[in-house]
């Protein structure tokens, strides 16, 4: 079953002119391990490692490259696969369009077709080198998990809801946004430290929304912007982890020039938080996130089982807050 619906729709790069189309194929195992391959003795940038796929074939579509690039080099049959990023790199030739797709299913066994190494490689602890500078940020990039919880103390008060952050650690949570900005400072202080304690122990990441210093105090792994701070922001945070909250296309650009690391896109669907802020809806945000270059999180109204939903429209992932800590669903899917 392919899970993109559109087929290229969103990825409108083909051939775009003076522009070369490039379509990158990313296998990921259920260990969230990805598969990569060292480009092989007299091809350009040869010993370097890289992700499989290759150039757009004259009225060729990106996805039917896809398959005959993984099949050429790495003898698979592409099964289920997601748009992901569109980025753009400089070359000796001409500029190039890298259209990266996360590939979760596939028909026979990766071998290299052409002689070329290959191996499997946790994107957390990369042991192969040198990498091709195109794919140094994807690599990060495939180390934020794909479900982006919100803190919501206000409404369970601290107990219940450490209590209930415990339990969606156990239930795989590795990404949060501690939020509740209406928290006395003290009081806000206090559940950050908590939870970057208790995420430090299951190697998660935890950013702080809005405050650069407390981020700092608490040892949080990085701060979010809101789309007001964003706009206003002149250049990227000194955090290793840096997102933002948009709503639009500008917000979005704003945030791929200060090189953020992610942003959150919404609201896609209606929420009870904010009753009077209209949701843009699975087209809308499909279009707006079709060239990101950077990971985009949907956002808005929004349950674990939505995941794939979203990466079928080009999203990374979801954000969410109440799903995260009242249900059942496992957090810790790829």
């Amino acid at each position: 079953m392919i899970l993109s619906r559109v087929m290229v729709k969103a990825k409108k790069a083909i051939k775009k002119k003076n522009k070369e189309a490039i379509a990158i194929g990313i296998l990921i195992r259920e260990d969230g391990s990805v598969l990569m391959s060292k480009r092989p003795i007299g091809k350009e940038a040869s010993g370097f490692w890289e992700f499989p796929g290759g150039k757009v074939c004259h009225d060729e579509t990106i996805e039917k490259a896809l398959f005959r690039e993984l099949s050429e080099e790495i003898g698979i049959q592409v099964k289920t696969f997601v748009p992901w990023l569109s980025r753009g790199v400089d070359s000796d030739t001409r500029p190039k369009i890298l259209n990266f797709f996360k590939v979760y299913r596939w028909k026979g066994d990766p071998f290299g077709k052409e002689g070329q190494e290959i191996c499997w490689q946790n994107p957390r602890d990369i042991k192969v080198y040198p990498i091709l500078s195109a794919n140094r940020p994807i690599l990060k990039f495939l180390k934020l998990p794909l479900i982006y919880s919100i803190t919501d103390v206000a409404s369970f008060g601290e107990k219940k809801f450490l209590s209930m952050l415990d339990c969606a650690f156990n239930r795989g949570l590795r990404f949060v946004q501690v939020r509740d900005k209406q928290l006395p400072l003290n009081m806000r202080e206090s559940v950050v430290r908590h939870i970057v304690e208790k995420a430090q122990g299951v190697g998660g990441v935890v950013i702080v929304n809005g405050d650069c210093k407390l981020a700092r105090k608490a040892k949080a792994n990085g701060v979010h912007l809101s789309s007001k701070m964003l706009l206003e922001a002149t250049r990227r945070p000194n955090f290793e982890w840096c997102g933002a909250s948009c709503h639009d296309v500008k917000e979005l650009q704003k945030a791929i020039d200060l090189k953020l690391d992610f942003v959150v896109y919404g609201p896609v669907l209606p929420t009870s938080t904010h009753p009077r802020t209209s949701s843009i809806g699975w087209d809308l945000l499909e279009k707006e996130i079709s060239n990101s270059s950077i990971p985009v999180y949907a956002l808005g109204g929004l349950s674990a089982g939505m995941l794939r939903v979203a990466q079928k429209r080009g999203a990374t992932g979801i954000s969410m807050m109440g799903g995260s800590w009242s249900g059942k669903e496992r957090l810790d899917v790829f």
